[in-house]
């Protein structure tokens, strides 16, 4: 299990400014590192040292299929780590989920500061915002 280090609101913050001005590339600021180092900045626990190297869509892309999906990796890491999953509607500020992203691939997200939506990375500069309701599957942390 995980916990949030007692300043976590203001490292997320810190978190989502950098994240603002960082261009999508694979294997440092995409769909799935870019929450991990958010919640890595919270908690002091990187979700993503297993998977961390790739450096292509391709070498990420097959990564995510052997385990199946994005949804089944990060069950795979949230057990081992034993992070809870959560209802959509007790997702909180800074808790991590899925949603359908550009393209309708699977993203990892992260719940922003207002409670009421969620920020993934997709190809460009800086967060997209989905509505809390596209959450496919939530974590608490």
């Amino acid at each position: 299990m995980i916990q949030r280090f007692t300043d976590w609101r203001k490292r997320l913050i810190i978190a989502f400014t950098l994240g603002a001005k960082k261009e999508f590339k694979y294997g440092s600021h995409d769909c799935c590192l870019a929450v991990c180092d958010c919640i890595q900045l919270m908690t002091g626990t990187d979700l993503g040292r297993e998977f961390r190297g790739y450096k292509t869509e391709e070498e990420a892309h097959k990564f995510i299929r052997f385990y199946g999906s994005l949804i089944t990796l990060t069950e795979h890491v949230t057990k081992a780590l034993e992070i809870p999953e959560t209802f959509l509607g007790r997702m909180g500020v800074g808790d991590m989920g899925v949603v359908r992203g550009q393209e309708a691939r699977e993203a990892l997200c992260i719940m922003s500061l207002d409670g009421r939506n969620v920020y993934s990375v997709g190809r460009g500069t800086g967060w997209m915002v989905h509505p809390k309701t596209a959450v496919l599957k939530a974590w608490k942390i």
